[in-house]
């Protein structure tokens, strides 16, 4: 059994980390290719792939442990794939609506991931869900640095209607695993109502350990240098280097 819960785990975040790069390459170039490579676009881009991660990812924790795991994981991703298969009918209409579907596509992700480590915690044991829980944080830190070259690549030769394709099939193979994951009770309706206040007790108890709350500051300014360096790279490839853009993998 755990077995095949590690097995589902690991192949949902590799899909899904897969097509997030996917995605995320292909709308920086296509937005690049459709104002001519205007810099405040490119900026926008970027605000909209991490914005959400800092607005929701504390919600979407705190409502991991109150929602049905599962269920969550096939909501998130069903939407997902609405998302997208709403945008290839109007893609034509301009790039701001390919913005839109990846802002929501991040939001869901928020509420996915968590619920994600939910199933873990619950159903494997102390060893094997150190493993998982590591082997899951790491699948990230690949694709960033394999994410770039493949989605690059796939844009080149596919697109961007294909590109989104290529991640809404991604996503539906994800959602197809995501019921072979176990089920875990949800939490009575009374524990529902209190999320806030248990929300509100977790940021009280950061601010009273001088152990843990220096801790979001730390990842605050690393987050902001990267959101400062990271739009300049494909500008520093074309201006000073003299490359393509599609030269950034």
């Amino acid at each position: 059994m755990q077995a095949h819960i590690i097995s589902v785990v690991i192949g949902r975040s590799i899909l899904e980390n897969f097509a997030i790069w996917v995605r995320n390459m292909a709308v920086l170039f296509y937005a690049m290719e459709q104002t001519q490579n205007d810099p405040k676009i490119v900026s926008l881009v970027n605000l909209v792939e991490y914005l959400p991660i800092f607005l929701f990812a504390f919600i979407g924790g705190a409502f991991a442990d109150r929602l049905n795991p599962k269920n969550t994981i096939i909501i998130c991703d069903i939407l997902s794939i609405l998302s997208i298969v709403g945008i290839l009918f109007v893609i034509q209409y301009g790039w701001i609506y390919i913005l839109i579907a990846t802002f929501v596509s991040v939001i869901l992700s928020q509420f996915s991931q968590p619920s994600s480590n939910v199933i873990i915690k619950g159903h494997l044991s102390p060893k094997n869900m150190n493993m998982v829980i590591g082997l899951n944080q790491s699948i990230p830190s690949i694709f960033l640095v394999i994410g770039p070259v493949i989605g690059t690549s796939l844009f080149l030769y596919l697109g961007i209607e294909a590109c989104l394709i290529l991640f809404g099939i991604c996503f539906f193979i994800s959602l197809l695993l995501a019921f072979l994951l176990p089920e875990i009770e949800k939490e009575s309706a009374n524990e529902k109502q209190h999320v806030w206040l248990d929300m509100k007790e977790g940021l009280f108890y950061l601010k009273n350990n001088s152990n843990i709350n220096v801790i979001p500051f730390v990842y605050f300014f690393l987050a902001l240098g990267i959101g400062l360096v990271q739009p300049l790279d494909v500008f520093l490839i074309m201006d000073r280097l003299q490359l393509q853009k599609e030269s950034i993998e």
